[in-house]
């Protein structure tokens, strides 16, 4: 009984931790992937002159600046996207969380290096 008692004190201690740890990873995985894109567009736009906008399940837009379409991989916890400003002189790439304890926040990167959004961990 006491051995019992004692391992669910334990658990209740580690697993939270555990629970926001692998959070904080799968966010620092989410921040790689906006570097990428955010490198992507800037080559792009030093051709072209222009931003260019990455819809979520347009695989094309992806291509276009030579990247996979990260919403494709079956065992994503974030949906990647980016928006151009009106003119597509600047951009906003976006990591929106799926599931999970922070469902819906989000991990945003400009073309200037800016990062943003309502990630909390």
């Amino acid at each position: 009984m006491l051995v019992t008692s004692l391992i669910v004190i334990l658990a209740g201690i580690a697993l939270p931790n555990y629970f926001h740890a692998m959070e904080r990873v799968k966010g620092k995985g989410a921040r790689s992937i906006l570097k990428v894109m955010r490198a992507a567009e800037k080559s792009y736009s030093s051709e072209s002159r222009i931003f260019t906008d990455l819809a979520i399940n347009v695989d094309s837009d992806w291509a276009s600046i030579g990247l996979e379409n990260p919403n494709n991989n079956t065992n994503k916890v974030f949906s990647y996207s980016l928006t151009t400003t009106a003119l597509g002189t600047g951009f906003t790439a976006t990591a929106t969380r799926i599931g999970g304890s922070n469902n819906g926040e989000t991990i945003t990167l400009t073309e200037n290096g800016v990062w943003g959004g309502d990630w909390t961990i």
